[in-house]
């Protein structure tokens, strides 16, 4: 191993070399394995985490990510300054976070549907309709929507925002759903991008503010940016009978285009676009991976293994670490009393809480209890459920009021995609394995 002593003797070098020697945030062998080249296995890593590998966004632990540090402070990678120096001195003390949350790990396989970041503001003069479009929106009904939008607000006696994310702003549908408009109106119009990164400015919005949605992950940005009888979202409907059904009319001058229907921007509503517009995985788990544990005790974690497809299928990962960050929060015990593991895709590090930091699962790792959020046949896992490991098995096919099964010996236990039929089947399993510990 190896170092330029001469770059060291710097105070802040060494300061850095000091702090992170001793700091359990840098595991030297890991930053070998996952960042050094054989021709470099010999070098310094901290010396090469220090002028490299910091500022490059390389993380030196599972337990601090560099990139997602650098890009949530903005005025550390303005500074270029090390990230984990930054944190060790300044951050933590700070309550900044060494990696992303759960919610934020939501966020970035879903960001367009990230809630939008937003602050109430009076309003002047005018009230305000805002409408969001983005890469989910259907491009055929571009100018349609922009018509209705148009007419809610002129309905409304107010103005107009055209708000887009992801997307380049519809020029041309724009000036055709808004031509033979009042040249007063279109001065008030505003056209506002709405950025999927970590960190922007909060978007003003009138406590008075009707929000309009276009898409599924549109309506979700905006769920907390309006009251709730003031967020619409429009959608396209498969028939008439179904627009008909779903319309809400502002006023009697408010004439929809066919297949259109306007609803409120409701938690059902939200959770019916999503899952129309996304798939959900289809996955089993690898039965060779596990082996069996001894349900007897409880002085061991409970060991929790979850069976998901970040990136193939973002939306059973996203509803299965939004019941967890749930369940978790309502758990009575600390990070000792449960172990999380990842079965499936890899992720960047992410953490529940603070607290709880779940870890890729690795053959012969020996868990508990197994959610699987996959759409697969339960029959699937019997096998790894006959050798004494829990199955609840999360599909969207089964209905929020359906429950099916048992987590007794051998039992899967079948669970409907809602979020709180995930946690009461949480529950339910870390109940079983408490109850058979105190019958040993």
């Amino acid at each position: 191993m190896f170092a330029p002593r001469g770059w060291l003797s710097r105070s802040l070098a060494r300061e850095m070399y000091r702090m992170f020697q001793e700091s359990e945030y840098f595991d030297k062998a890991w930053y070998r394995t996952q960042h050094l080249s054989f021709a470099r296995k010999r070098h310094d890593a901290i010396w090469h985490f220090i002028l490299h590998g910091g500022l490059k966004g390389l993380s030196p632990s599972r337990r601090f990510d560099s990139a997602y540090y650098l890009e949530k402070n903005d005025d550390v990678r303005v500074a270029k300054l090390n990230p984990l120096y930054h944190f060790l001195a300044y951050g933590h003390a700070e309550r900044r976070l060494p990696l992303r949350s759960a919610n934020e790990m939501v966020d970035s396989l879903l960001p367009e549907a990230a809630h939008m970041r937003a602050f109430v503001t009076p309003a002047l003069t005018h009230r305000r309709v805002s409408v969001l479009f983005d890469s989910s929106t259907p491009e055929a009904r571009y100018e349609d929507f922009l018509a209705i939008a148009a007419t809610i607000s002129l309905s409304k006696g107010s103005d107009l925002r055209i708000l887009h994310r992801n997307v380049t702003p519809p020029l041309e549908e724009i000036h055709r759903a808004l031509d033979g408009m009042t040249s007063e109106w279109l001065a008030r119009l505003e056209i506002t991008p709405v950025p999927t990164t970590a960190t922007y400015s909060d978007i003003p919005f009138y406590a008075d503010e009707i929000t309009v949605a276009t898409s599924w992950s549109s309506a979700r940005a905006l769920t907390f940016t309006a009251q709730a009888e003031l967020s619409w979202i429009l959608r396209v409907c498969s028939s008439d009978a179904e627009a008909d059904d779903k319309v809400i009319s502002p006023d009697s001058s408010l004439a929809l285009p066919q297949g259109v229907a306007l609803e409120f921007n409701t938690d059902s509503s939200r959770e019916q676009g999503t899952f129309d517009a996304l798939a959900w995985s289809s996955r089993v788990p690898p039965k060779v991976l596990f082996a069996p544990v001894d349900a007897s005790s409880t002085r061991e974690p409970w060991k929790l293994g979850v069976v998901a497809e970040p990136h193939s299928s973002p939306l059973s990962f996203s509803r299965g670490i939004e019941a967890l960050s749930m369940w978790l929060s309502r758990f009575q015990g600390g990070s000792d009393a449960v172990e999380l593991c990842l079965v499936g895709e890899a992720t960047t590090p992410f953490s529940f809480l603070e607290e709880f930091q779940p870890r890729a699962a690795e053959k012969g790792d020996a868990v508990h209890c197994l959610l699987v959020l996959s759409s697969g046949d339960p029959s699937d896992f019997q096998d790894s459920s006959a050798s004494g490991i829990r199955i609840v098995h999360v599909s969207p096919a089964l209905s929020q009021d359906a429950r099916s099964g048992q987590l007794g010996e051998g039992r899967v236990l079948n669970c409907p995609a809602g979020i709180e039929s995930i946690v009461s089947a949480l529950d339910e399993a870390h109940a079983s394995f408490l109850a058979r510990g105190q019958q040993q």
